[in-house]
């Protein structure tokens, strides 16, 4: 069985991930084991470190499902900001399955319907942390700013997984019959 790609978030994405799990635990949402398994398994970046191919939230990904025809849409946040046809939310099992990936790789989506399908990421067309980063180098030169070439840094969350496996693991309880104190 092949291996699936190395996930990589900036903390950005990954405090917003935290978020989203947050709401989709409260309300028992499906996708809520797929958002737990992408944080604990996901090496955290720095914006400045990671490359203009990682697909981050607001980035513009063109993709191919199973082979199919190229679509291009904006992975935004959350489904308030959802636009048929242009977005594609990251509460969504393509746009979670996506995140934190590079264009060229693969990754593998299980649908709720049980069915699998295979995303073929194809480019990152816009990247808001590489447009940032392009931005503040056209002002470097005007400020006498040379920057140097450093290995990325990553950022150790694992205490903060630690706490977030063992939270998650005192509510997903499937032997606990005890309804709380909401059935009283």
């Amino acid at each position: 069985m092949a291996r699936e790609p190395r996930c990589r978030l900036t903390l950005k994405d990954y405090t917003a991930l935290e978020t989203l799990l947050m709401r989709c635990d409260a309300r028992n949402d499906p996708i809520a084991p797929a958002i737990h398994d992408k944080l604990s398994t996901a090496e955290i970046m720095f914006d400045n470190d990671i490359s203009p191919r990682l697909v981050t939230m607001n980035s513009r990904v063109a993709f191919r499902v199973d082979g199919g025809p190229l679509d291009s849409r904006i992975l935004v946040a959350d489904e308030a900001s959802h636009l048929a046809g242009i977005t594609l939310p990251v509460s969504t099992q393509r746009g979670l399955a996506m995140l934190g990936h590079l264009a060229g790789e693969s990754v593998h989506v299980r649908r709720q319907d049980g069915r699998a399908e295979t995303l073929h990421i194809d480019d990152v067309a816009y990247q808001p942390e590489a447009a940032a980063r392009k931005a503040g180098a056209a002002d470097a030169p005007a400020r006498g700013f040379e920057p140097a070439a450093a290995p990325p840094r990553v950022i150790n969350l694992a205490a903060r997984r630690a706490e977030r496996a063992a939270a998650h693991a005192m509510f997903s309880r499937p032997d606990d019959d005890d309804p709380g104190p909401s059935a009283a």
